[in-house]
């Protein structure tokens, strides 16, 4: 009888743990999954920027793309012009959310104020998001991090607005930013603090324009760029907060081809 009663508490035992043995796999199972979908591409070894085009039929542009981002910008071939297209910005104060995408720390403002104009034509800030260095090079050199501001129209046509970033003094405009920056991926913040993202920008607005793609997949053309030739100022903490996160999240240039890349001052 005791030996029966002993043998019941171990097969009641057995079975409890058989059962959390089997929550375990489901649940791990689920992450790994989630795990898989997050590293469908990155900056590095075979799911990386050299091996984007052939991980998706979506991403094919990738690599067979003739209007590819991210140049250099090579400043003896610039060409200064009055006839390319004319923005302006009009930005309003606004709360955020700091995201973790795994990919970056993105930025997606709480409203749908924040307008880039270009040819009178209105296009919405959707997120921005920072690489570490800079994508885009001048005359072949890197700056220490490179900020994009993404912006889209009612027909889903792209607008990227590039400014580099140089060390220097504390930007203020971020700092509510990087104190707010998940840790891991897939993590969010809420900002309710008020940020107008106008004071971003630096004074000197002359701009690079060309006509490029997304830097990442699926390296959608048609992008229309507007790259900040005066860097604005990070301190070195705030870049290294990013960069110990994010220490190579850039893909590396892309041919020019038969480009123009175009000079013009903001008015």
């Amino acid at each position: 009888m005791k030996m029966n009663k002993w043998f019941r508490r171990l097969l009641i035992c057995t079975t409890m743990c058989l059962t959390m043995f089997n929550i375990t796999i489901v649940v791990e199972g689920a992450h790994s999954d989630e795990l898989k979908k997050d590293q469908e591409w990155s900056y590095s070894g075979k799911t990386g920027p050299e091996y984007w085009g052939s991980l998706d039929p979506s991403y094919v542009q990738c690599s067979n793309g003739l209007k590819q981002s991210p140049i250099n910008i090579s400043t003896s071939n610039v060409v200064k012009s009055l006839d390319q297209d004319q923005i302006k910005f009009h930005f309003k104060p606004t709360n955020f959310k700091v995201l973790n995408t795994g990919h970056s720390i993105e930025v997606v403002p709480g409203n749908q104020e924040n307008i880039l104009w270009i040819n009178n034509e209105q296009y919405i800030l959707k997120q921005f998001h920072f690489h570490h260095p800079s994508e885009h090079e001048i005359n072949n050199e890197k700056f220490p991090m490179e900020i994009h501001l993404v912006h889209q129209n009612s027909n889903g046509q792209i607008a990227v607005v590039g400014l580099f970033v140089k060390e220097g003094l504390q930007n203020n405009v971020l700092k509510n930013v990087f104190k707010n920056v998940p840790k891991m991926p897939g993590l969010e913040e809420m900002v309710n603090n008020q940020t107008n993202l106008t004071d971003l920008f630096p004074k000197e607005k002359s701009f690079f324009t060309y006509e490029g793609s997304l830097t990442t997949p699926p390296c959608t053309e048609g992008v229309k760029w507007f790259i900040l030739k005066e860097p604005i100022e990070m301190a070195e903490t705030q870049i290294s907060s990013f960069s110990e996160l994010y220490p190579a999240n850039y893909r590396p240039l892309q041919p020019i081809n038969n480009r123009q890349v175009f000079l013009k001052s903001l008015k």
